[in-house]
């Protein structure tokens, strides 16, 4: 078995931060495209609702979209319902 020094350890060490790093970046870019697109797709479905008048439930079932996708687009709908609402010091709510 060989003994690395610890020189050779860190530098070993740092290249795979170094690609952890890269991994993350790529992930968190996915993710923020990911969120994009559920924050536009929630824009859409209360457009439609109101154009419609149909249901959310309706316009999902008509368009076919996935339930875990339904679950993604209305947790971001509620993200952004909940953006606009503040808490004071005294922990009281304002809009």
């Amino acid at each position: 078995m060989t003994n690395l020094s610890a020189e050779s350890i860190l530098e070993i060490k740092r290249k795979e931060l170094n690609e952890l790093k890269k991994n993350l970046d790529a992930f968190g870019k996915l993710t923020k495209e990911m969120t994009d697109a559920a924050k536009d797709a929630a824009s859409i479905l209360e457009q439609l609702k109101s154009d419609s008048g149909m249901k959310e439930s309706e316009l999902f079932e008509s368009f076919q979209v996935p339930s875990a996708t339904q679950r993604f687009i209305k947790n971001i709908g509620k993200e952004q319902d909940t953006s606009k609402v503040t808490t004071t010091q005294d922990g009281d709510t304002q809009q």
